[in-house]
């Protein structure tokens, strides 16, 4: 026969409460109600919504359910795999370690483990962390950046498939696939082991739209210099020996874009672009 075992609840007032789990062997509900108020849960899975209020909770240990309500909240995860929904306005999450679910608009970050990120409709900063994260931006114009590892990157689009909003991808480092989606999407590359070449490496842009998307690259295009400099972008021909060459090749139903930061005629990054595209040098910007 097994038992139900109910959590401990706790209830705050319509003020600004302050609770601290008092009870590490049990899981807890614990609701703030109104105000603004401080949350700080157990090492089991605890249930903890702020309500109404700008509210800091903290889940502690186990696998959370983290629920801010109304305003602008702070939330931390903490150790587990654990659910958080910012609610409504702009909020500042922290995933922590584990494998975390999390929904609502602002600023997010996944920390360690494979999190999946959901945005609003407004404009939102995601960020994966360590581990194979999945992003969705939503609505709005969204800065995304995968992090360290594996990353599935969506921009989302705006509301009427204009191309008004910005989405910024970034995948950072380890091979990743990013969806462009509706709206304008500019893909932000800071150093050429963003995206290795060859399969194992390099990063994949899906629905690249010509004359809307940009490929930004951020990166020093000579890497036998002091100065920063830019790309020089060479179309289909070869590299020449010369340190920041660009080019592109299509093969197979797919762009490939390669860049030379040291002049031994090598690909130094290669980013895959998915389909057959006729390239330009304003489709990248430096």
């Amino acid at each position: 026969m097994s038992l139900n075992v109910r959590p401990n609840r706790w209830e705050g007032t319509e003020g600004d409460d302050s609770w601290v789990a008092d009870d590490i062997t049990k899981s807890w509900a614990a609701y703030g109600n109104g105000g603004d108020d401080h949350l700080t849960g157990g090492s089991l899975g605890d249930t903890l919504s702020g309500g109404d209020g700008f509210d800091v909770i903290h889940g502690g240990g186990g696998n959370d359910r983290l629920y801010g309500g109304e305003g602008q909240d702070q939330l931390y995860g903490g150790d587990g795999n654990d659910l958080i929904d910012g609610g409504g306005q702009y909020d500042l999450i922290y995933g922590g370690n584990g494998n975390d679910v999390v929904l609502g608009g602002g600023i997010a970050y996944g920390e360690g483990g494979n999190d999946t990120l959901y945005g609003s409709d407004e404009r939102d900063i995601l960020v994966g962390g360590d581990g194979n994260d999945t992003l969705q931006g939503g609505n709005g114009a969204d800065y995304l950046i995968g992090g360290n590892g594996s990353d599935t990157i969506h921009s989302g689009g705006d509301n009427s498939g204009n191309f008004f909003y910005t989405d910024e991808l970034q995948g950072d480092g380890g091979k990743d696939f990013l969806y462009g989606d509706l709206g304008r999407d500019v893909f932000f590359y800071w150093n050429a082991s963003d995206s290795a070449p060859g399969p194992a490496g390099r990063d994949i842009i899906y629905n690249f739209t010509q004359g809307a998307d940009d490929i930004q690259l951020a990166m020093d295009a000579d890497a036998n210099t002091a100065e920063q400099e830019d790309f020089v972008f060479i179309g289909t021909d070869g590299f020449s020996g010369e340190a920041g060459q660009l080019r592109y090749e299509v093969s197979n139903g797919s762009t490939f874009v390669t860049g030379d930061v040291n002049g031994d005629s090598l690909a130094d990054f290669e980013i895959e672009l998915v389909g057959e595209i006729n390239l330009s040098a304003s489709d990248f910007m430096y």
